[in-house]
């Protein structure tokens, strides 16, 4: 007896034993994920006295980890909850149904929305690999090497000496603060010093050298020349996010780290990482607010150039920081309460027609503030219908007129696109305001969403967004003769604004199978709009996989509710009232739908969900399939030393 009871005691150690191993076991493989990347160095350091030197800097994949925010207002309910109840049901349910096994376009449309209801969950409880084990692509990292001195001197000697009007518009877009001379004299300095550069410095010269790229690979008139542009841009891509990982979180509000900032930003717009352009944008509007650029009594003392100069770089970062909140569904950094210092004037760096161009997007950002704040917030929506409906009206009249504005003035801004300036990416004025019209577009279907629709009517949006989807496909057909050229349009155009026309018309398509043919079209000619930008950039054709998903869903749901109706058209004449077996598929379907905030009225109507935050969820989709580890992209936990010119 005694011994029964010992090696019951010994079994129950042995257990508990087991037990604790498996939780330390569980907390080392998550230990990247919980350690802070703000570590102090003795926190790091182990007992042996080795410290990884790599754990110091903050990887850019954990910066878009922690900056991509799986639930964009309030935590795990409402959107997302019923998102990941539905792929429960899909897994009990759909899968062993009868009919869905045998109607094959169905079930891979089914397929697709439980693969994007699954991706839901893996987002909230984390990525399936520690980052860590993905360190099989920093080989590929340590293959980016540093463009040569050469190469980039040929760079800098295309470009310096120009006048204003003939700076690439790349350049200008995502630089528009920095002087030319001061660019090269940094450029050379990097290279020729023998110093190492000031992260800064490092930041502002590879997004420079990086925008002069890829405009040159747009604009080359070999294939040859366009080639080597593109494998310098890709190779300089890698050394931006270098940069970037490596930047100071407590840097001082200095003009070059501002300026450094709101450049690195707009490069992250063109690379296709949002999350990491709001995180730039938002330390570079922290930054000025720090040095009291928004206030008009802290620049009283400067000149009038400098005064100018700041008031500019504000308005910069004021910009890009209210588009990236409107496309990631976040509040902005700087309030316009917060706000007293004038609009930029016109002087060397911003001539007439730069700031014609320059208002119009302040403007825009400005309604854009207030649609994230007063519209869809969580204490907009918490607000009474009328009271939003009214506020949503308010705001599309002053976009209206705003718009009103650039179109009809548009002429102010043809000296920018002289035939001095032919190279230019952008080469006219007429497709930069096709680019602009497109943004329009996009920002008021969002504003009018927000308005519900009477009865029997469609939503107040529908146009909005039909029309958004055109003014795509238009602009492709003019630019798509230039793949390069047309994938920076993706970048900055289609890739930078919500996600928001392309489901109202979805929704709608769902709401009125019977009439949703034209309006398929119109999602198809906007997926070929996007194909040939696809071979060239990982965030367009994430964006394309995304909604041809959708669009291959619709057409399956239309198809299926056609093939409902003379189902039951054929039991009405046979007098036959059984349940036929696709009706209970459908309901089910409609719930996948509703889950994801896309359902025919009658389903939307039982719950009440968070359009906006679903467009976020899924476009936040694109950069989190970045770490999936059976298609690793760059390691950026791995640090290669300096290297010398």
């Amino acid at each position: 007896m005694l011994a029964l009871q010992v090696g019951e005691l010994s079994e129950n150690k042995i257990d508990r034993i087991e037990k604790s191993l498996q939780n330390i076991e569980h907390l080392l493989r998550n230990r990247p994920e919980d350690t802070s990347p703000f570590q102090t160095p003795s926190s790091t350091e182990s007992h042996s006295g080795g410290r990884d030197v790599r754990g110091d800097y903050l990887s850019v994949e954990q910066l878009e980890d922690s900056s991509g925010a799986t639930t964009p207002f309030a935590g795990f309910t409402g959107h997302q909850r019923d998102s990941l109840a539905a792929k429960d049901v899909l897994e009990q349910t759909v899968e062993s149904n009868l009919v869905v096994r045998q109607d094959q376009q169905f079930s891979e449309a089914l397929s697709s929305l439980w693969a994007i209801l699954g991706r839901l969950r893996d987002d909230v409880a984390g990525p399936s690999v520690p980052p860590s084990e993905g360190r099989g692509a920093a080989k590929q990292a340590a293959e980016a090497s540093l463009p040569s001195w050469e190469g980039v001197e040929e760079i800098l000697h295309k470009t310096e000496g120009k006048p204003m009007m003939c700076v690439p518009s790349m350049f200008l877009l995502c630089l528009p603060c920095v002087k030319l001379p001061t660019f090269v004299r940094k450029a050379r300095a990097l290279y020729t010093s023998g110093h190492v550069a000031a992260p800064c410095d490092q930041l502002l010269v590879f997004s420079g050298l990086y925008c002069l790229c890829e405009e040159f690979s747009a604009t080359a008139e070999e294939q040859a020349s366009a080639e080597k542009y593109d494998r310098m841009a890709r190779d300089l891509k890698y050394w931006v996010l270098r940069a970037v990982s490596s930047f100071a979180l407590l840097a001082l509000p200095t003009r070059d780290n501002i300026e450094a900032l709101v450049a690195g930003a707009s490069v992250m717009v063109d690379m296709c990482k949002p999350s990491l352009s709001w995180t730039l944008s938002a330390t570079a509007s922290r930054l000025c607010q720090i040095a009291g650029w928004n206030r008009l009594s802290a620049l009283a003392h400067d000149s009038k150039i400098e005064r100018n100069e700041k008031v500019a770089l504000f308005w910069c970062a004021y910009g890009l920081d209210r588009n990236a909140s409107l496309r990631l569904g976040r509040a902005p950094c700087i309030q316009d309460f917060d706000i007293d210092v004038p609009r930029p004037q016109p002087l060397d760096q911003f001539d007439e027609a730069s700031l014609f161009l320059l208002n119009f997007w302040i403007d825009v950002a400005k309604v854009q503030g207030q649609v994230c704040s007063s519209l869809f917030s969580p204490g907009a929506l918490r607000q009474p219908q009328d009271t939003r409906t009214r506020l949503a009206e308010t705001l599309a009249i002053e976009l209206n007129k705003i718009w009103t504005a650039r179109e009809e003035n548009n002429h102010v801004s043809a000296p920018l696109f002289t035939t001095q300036n032919q190279a230019s990416l952008f080469c006219n004025a007429d497709i930069c305001l096709a680019g602009d019209r497109v943004m329009y577009y996009s920002t008021l279907t969002t504003i009018l969403h927000a308005v519900p629709p009477t009865d029997g009517s469609a939503s107040p949006a529908l146009e909005a967004a039909r029309a958004c989807l055109q003014a795509c496909h238009s602009l492709a057909r003019g630019q798509v003769s230039n793949i390069y050229s047309w994938t920076a349009y993706c970048h900055w155009i289609i890739l930078h604004t919500p996600l928001t026309p392309f489901t109202v018309v979805f929704c709608h398509i769902i709401a009125n199978h019977n009439s949703s043919q034209q309006d398929l079209k119109l999602l198809d000619d906007f997926l070929d709009s996007l194909r040939p930008a696809a071979g060239l950039s990982e965030g367009v054709e994430k964006f394309l996989s995304l909604c041809s998903v959708f669009v291959k869903v619709a057409k399956a749901y239309v198809r299926a509710k056609a093939q409902e109706e003379i189902s039951y058209s054929q039991s009405a004449d046979m007098q036959f009232s059984q349940p036929q077996p696709m009706q209970p598929v459908l309901g089910q379907f409609d719930g996948y739908l509703s889950a994801l905030g896309f359902a025919p009225h009658n389903t939307a109507d039982q719950i009440d969900l968070d359009w906006y935050n679903g467009n976020v969820n899924l476009l936040n989709m694109m950069e989190q399939d970045i770490n999936d580890p059976n298609d690793p992209m760059w390691d950026y936990n791995y640090m290669p030393g300096p290297q010398q010119s």
